[in-house]
């Protein structure tokens, strides 16, 4: 018998709702592996980390989560998750997105100041709804992929962008790949550089973004 002290995260709304529909079935396919366990659903976007947190304060030793940790949003409504539902939010944004100048540094050295369209900090290779936005990424070699797109106009975009789903964006000559354990974010311009996270704003420019490698242990996901 397992004895880890186990929580389960759950986000009732990931795959369309349908997680919240199949947590019977869900819920016994995981006591197959694990006889106890806790769980507990979100209620609200980000409220993994505390749950999660809070589960490590009272001694648990193993953390799974089911779904993905927020829900998306456009326009105030619930985003189907299709791939044409991001790229019609993505040609949108575009549309009114402009370039700005950004200083970066990656463990230690700087990267020449330019202009940039979109920069990624990347762990794994995917995003949205098959996006392989950092085709040559792995989660487990203690570096970020740093994806940049620098300044495009909107057709120029339009020509090129449906690449990232195939992963072959990376030979553009306006698209760079630079990997570190460190990077640290600089907003040049006026006005803010907003950060987002799996859907959610987290907050702007300046930031540092910082792998801790075997930082903690993962059992394996699916």
């Amino acid at each position: 018998m397992n004895r880890l002290k186990t929580q389960v995260i759950v986000n009732p709304e990931s795959n369309q709702g349908r997680t919240r529909q199949r947590w019977k079935d869900i819920k016994e396919a995981i006591k197959s592996f694990i006889h106890e366990f806790r769980y507990e659903f979100m209620e609200k976007p980000l409220q993994a980390t505390d749950i999660a947190r809070e589960a490590i304060r009272s001694g648990s030793e193993l953390i799974i989560g089911v779904g993905g940790e927020v829900v998306r949003r456009v326009d105030q409504r619930r985003m189907e998750r299709k791939a044409s539902s991001y790229v019609r939010c993505l040609v949108s944004a575009m549309v009114h997105y402009k370039s700005r100048w950004i200083k970066i540094c990656i463990d230690g050295k700087d990267v020449p100041e330019a202009e940039y369209l979109v920069g990624v900090v990347a762990n794994g290779k995917i995003f949205g709804k098959g996006m392989k936005v950092a085709p040559r990424a792995k989660l487990d070699d203690g570096l970020f992929d740093l994806v940049l797109v620098k300044g495009m106009k909107f057709f120029e975009f339009c020509r090129h962008g449906w690449k990232i789903f195939l992963g072959t964006h990376l030979s553009h000559p306006k698209i760079s790949l630079i990997r570190g354990r460190q990077i640290e974010a600089f907003n040049l311009e006026e006005g803010a550089v907003i950060l987002e996270l799996d859907g959610e704003q987290l907050g702007r420019l300046p930031a540092t973004f910082e792998i801790l490698p075997r930082h903690f242990p993962i059992k394996g996901c699916v």
